[in-house]
């Protein structure tokens, strides 16, 4: 899994309405960034942009 592209889904964060798009609704998904390492069985580390420098980088998956 690391090095691989994933997608961060964001439709259930709370108080997230917007990641720099335009319009009425909000992405389910934003962009795709690469997996930097696995923290546990299910959890990962990403490479997140600048831009999202106020979220934390470790992922809970669920498929």
């Amino acid at each position: 899994m690391e090095g691989e592209q994933v997608l961060l889904k964001v439709s259930p964060m709370k108080g997230v309405t917007r990641f720099g798009k335009q319009g009425k609704l909000s992405p389910r998904y934003i962009c795709s960034f690469e997996v930097l390492k696995s923290v546990g069985e299910i959890t990962y580390e990403l490479s997140l942009p600048p831009g999202l420098s106020g979220v934390h980088p470790i992922f809970h998956v669920c498929m």
